[in-house]
């Protein structure tokens, strides 16, 4: 399996859970903008941390995935548990930057 591909699952697989925890279903109609608009802050915030040469593992970038997934939720009021989240400043803190 390509290293893409096994990134794109974990990032799926990670999305299952988070939606699980906050017990939306996958069918829900807000999901297609949100995901969308999470694809492209992950791509725009990965490509940003290789830029600035901050190393980021397969681990972090599910994380990393979670928190624009969970900054899109919250535009649209749905209210994401801090505890579902990675505990991860470095990540928080890049997310941060890309959206200002």
């Amino acid at each position: 399996m390509s290293y893409l591909r096994r990134i794109f699952n974990r990032l799926e697989s990670a999305q299952n859970s988070f939606l699980g925890k906050l017990e939306i279903t996958p069918w829900d109609e807000r999901l297609r903008d949100i995901r969308e608009k999470a694809l492209l802050l992950f791509e725009s915030a990965w490509a940003e941390s290789n830029s600035k040469g901050i190393s980021i593992n397969e681990e972090e970038l599910e994380g990393l995935y979670l928190f624009c997934l969970a900054h899109l939720c919250r535009s649209r009021g749905i209210a994401i548990p801090p505890e579902i989240l990675p505990n991860n400043k470095k990540l928080q803190n890049l997310i941060k930057e890309i959206r200002s």
